[in-house]
């Protein structure tokens, strides 16, 4: 007798993901302790000419010890009152409800008034990032003590290169693993499938804050770097990154406006100031206090231009002990967030603001970048020469190099002596670089990139431009491994640049 065989085929449809490999860095960030507010620590961070009040949850705050930014260094002159890194994302939960979440950590008055009813800080910090059993001081590179043993003794310069470094720098580490239920039943979303315990979004935020004291412009900068890290198994198709301010120059005893907020989109600076020149207490002489935006997210792989501010919006008449943008209010805020650029000036009692990237995508298991970089001087025309020098600080990757192609000295920095083209930053990239470029007087400015072959890849810039430092991002996520080439025509100059694209 022939046996009948059968063969049975069994379709398994997995999830994705379940079928992806989970990096090696994403693992192993998601295998450390999940952020909690028992780590929270704070410290001074005062590398040159700024004085600021820094908690390792990201946040600048005043209230209720220091001052978020003190300039001169022990003038006692305060011209922030806080300031904090916020993330807000739209996506579907997998019951097809669209929701909005904003993250963010706050320390200050109002802005965590919502959590102390119902939610804890959506960002706290992930505790093993500074040194001791029983920390009390965040980690700065100038104080060894505050080193995580983990770290070997040797400090985690800014993208691991030791070198150009800044003179004094501060690095923490927040999660959003204890964050709110983000509109859904508890537990109904899980951002790491395979960890019960984690809630929040599944984000990771790196901070860093860079202060160069060798230079007459850059001891008037403080820099924050903020690294998200989708460390969830979901990708997030609309995301948004900024920050929630208060600027604190002014006198709260004025009965005309105390503060004054503009925006400069061709330096990509908020600007504050005291309408009446007084600061608050004692009167004294105030002076101009810059919020330079040096990087965001790219809007999407096609786009290959600026990364500039996306949106900005200002809030006026706050009450002294609530902000006018709060955490909690999701929806107000996406909606400052992703609303583009409104009122450009304003002068009032008080005015909070925030200010954002346009909005980008977060795949699982990304990073993208924000940073900003606190400037002050004492006349409009300084404030844009420290501008611009936080921007060729930031263009060469956050090192500080005296001789930099295009870098006058003090009395000229806000004017180059020639039109000049620099290597762009990194070189090798993958998948964008920064391309970084000189102008001495209004000029028509043509920059382009071409293949081998000749032909046109993209125009970067093709328009007329003002006396002064600029740069453009060149994003080749579109495009194949190689050797490419960027043309830039500036009047009568002419220069030709290789940079190579490595996958």
């Amino acid at each position: 007798m022939m046996r009948q065989m059968r063969l049975h085929l069994f379709l398994v449809v997995m999830a994705p993901w379940a079928i992806a490999q989970v990096p090696s860095d994403i693992q192993a960030f998601r295998q450390e302790p999940h952020g909690d507010r028992s780590a929270l620590v704070k410290g001074v961070v005062d590398g040159n000419g700024i004085r600021s009040i820094y908690y390792n949850t990201s946040q600048l705050a005043r209230w209720p010890d220091g001052m978020a930014i003190e300039w001169p260094k022990g003038s006692g002159h305060n011209y922030f009152e806080s300031a904090l890194p916020v993330v807000g994302v739209r996506f579907r939960l997998p019951d097809s409800t669209t929701v909005t979440a904003i993250e963010g950590s706050a320390l200050q008055g109002g802005w965590d008034r919502f959590f102390t009813t119902r939610y804890r800080s959506g960002f706290e910090a992930v505790p093993g990032y500074t040194g001791g059993a029983r920390p009390t001081r965040i980690a700065t590179s100038v104080n060894r003590d505050t080193w995580p043993p983990s770290w070997n003794g040797t400090w985690r310069w800014m993208d691991g290169v030791d070198t150009g470094h800044a003179d004094f720098e501060t690095f923490s580490v927040t999660d959003d693993a204890h964050c709110p239920d983000l509109g859904a039943p508890k537990g109904s979303y899980q951002p790491i499938v395979s960890d019960t315990t984690r809630f929040g979004l599944g984000l990771r935020m790196e901070t860093r804050g860079l202060q160069w004291g060798r230079d007459s412009l850059a001891q008037d900068i403080l820099f924050f770097v903020y690294d998200v890290v989708n460390l969830s198994d979901f990708d997030y198709d609309s995301a948004a990154i900024g920050l929630l301010a208060i600027p604190g120059v002014g006198s709260f005893q004025m009965s005309t406006p105390r503060q004054a907020l503009s925006l400069s989109r061709s330096e990509d600076m908020i600007i504050a100031s005291s309408p009446g020149g007084v600061g608050w207490p004692d009167n004294w002489k105030t002076h101009l206090v810059g919020l330079v935006v040096l990087e965001t997210p790219a809007k999407a792989a096609s786009d290959t231009v600026t990364a500039g501010i996306g949106s900005f919006a200002m809030h006026a008449k706050m009450d002294t002990s609530i902000a006018g943008f709060r955490l909690g209010n999701d929806s107000s805020l996406w909606h400052a967030m992703t609303s583009g650029i409104g009122d450009t000036v304003r002068a009032d009692s008080a005015v909070s603001f925030v200010v954002a990237s346009e909005p980008f995508a977060l795949p699982k298991w990304s990073r993208r970048r924000f940073a900003v970089a606190y400037v002050l001087a004492i006349d409009r025309a300084r404030l844009s020469r420290v501008a611009a020098r936080a921007h060729q600080i930031a263009a060469a990757g956050y090192r500080f190099k005296s001789t930099a192609s295009g870098v006058a000295d003090d009395q000229q920095a806000g004017i180059p002596r020639s039109a000049s083209l620099s290597q762009n930053y990194p070189n090798p990239f993958n998948p964008t670089t920064t391309i970084q470029y000189t102008t001495p007087s209004r000029l028509l400015v043509n920059l382009r990139v071409y293949n081998t072959l000749g032909q046109q890849i993209v125009v970067l810039q093709n328009g007329e431009q003002d006396a002064g430092f600029h740069q453009v991002r060149f994003d080749a996520r579109a495009l194949p491994s190689g050797l490419y080439f960027y043309r830039m025509q500036a009047g009568s100059y002419i220069e030709t640049k290789k940079l190579l694209l490595v996958k």
